[in-house]
């Protein structure tokens, strides 16, 4: 397998997890699944309570949603551009991607 090769499959298998994780992002912000990610995050927005300001929680699952929806948006766009002109050695794919 040549280097480029390697490289494109690699682009291409990485397109794809950010796929699943704006879908992640966008559908199961505020599941049990995500409890370290907010862990992480809140602390840095709304101080170490315990109990975050009301409405918090609503605006998170919305800006979360966004994120990972545009994130996903963009993951698609990569797989596509990877997997086709990248491939074939068009230049503005290599400058797309």
């Amino acid at each position: 397998m040549s280097r480029f090769l390697f490289w494109q499959r690699w682009l291409f298998v990485f397109s794809l997890i950010v796929i699943v994780f704006g879908l992640g992002m966008a559908l199961l912000n505020r599941t049990p699944l995500f409890a370290v990610f907010d862990k992480q995050v809140n602390p840095v927005f709304w101080g170490r309570g315990l109990l975050l300001p009301p409405g918090v929680g609503a605006f998170q699952g919305w800006s979360y949603g966004v994120l990972g929806a545009t994130m996903a948006g963009w993951g698609v766009f990569l797989a596509f551009v990877t997997c086709y002109p990248f491939r074939n050695r068009e230049r503005w794919a290599w400058q797309g991607a």
